[in-house]
């Protein structure tokens, strides 16, 4: 639903600046190397996690990674948020300097979507959002998933800009979003799929 996470400009930044990560605490979704990126970084920023563990699964990974944090010295940088309402979540990348999501190639994960659609850089481990990122691919796509010293890089450098130019990265993100993911596109897609069989 991107009208639902269309940007706020009554919505200040966090400050200092968060960097928000949306995702099930499981190893797959990189909240370590988000960590490990987090104590790399030269420019001052908080980690906000959230997300929580899989009704499924102990919680090992989050005892993990809070003793990472806590290993690196940022534990007081870090901060795990649990499962919260796709409203709080909005409001979150809303507040975000930058986003993150660390899913590997093959993951096509709507979470980043949603932060595009606020208008957030969203950083990605995936290929498979390149149309998406446009110009700014090199930008904001790292080689690896566990790509930490890359992904600080890359991290500090969207920092390093202005507020006024992130917003406007996050402005194209969100206008590619809404072209490619919209319902009204879906709706065309799906239509032409089943009288067709061939996208439009």
């Amino acid at each position: 639903d991107t009208a639902f996470f269309a940007p706020d400009e009554s919505v200040m930044p966090d400050d200092p600046p968060t960097i928000v990560q949306v995702a099930r605490l499981m190893s797959i979704k990189r909240q370590a190397t988000a960590i490990r990126a987090l104590a790399h970084m030269t420019c001052p920023a908080s980690l906000l996690l959230i997300g929580g563990v899989p009704p499924e699964q102990d919680d090992s990974y989050r005892r993990e990674l809070t003793a990472l944090a806590s290993d690196l010295g940022v534990a007081d940088r870090v901060t795990f948020a649990g499962d919260q309402p796709r409203d709080a979540v909005r409001d979150a990348c809303r507040r975000a300097s930058i986003a993150l999501n660390l899913s590997p190639p093959g993951l096509f994960d709507k979470a980043a979507l949603e932060s595009m659609s606020c208008g957030v850089p969203t950083v990605v481990a995936n290929t498979a959002f390149d149309a998406l990122l446009g110009a700014h691919s090199a930008r904001l796509c790292v080689e690896a998933p566990d790509d930490a010293d890359g992904l600080a890089a890359r991290l500090d450098a969207l920092m390093a800009l202005t507020a006024d130019a992130r917003r406007a990265i996050g402005a194209d993100l969100r206008a590619g979003t809404v072209r490619a993911h919209a319902l009204d596109g879906l709706i065309a897609r799906l239509t032409a799929i089943l009288l067709t069989g061939e996208a439009a």
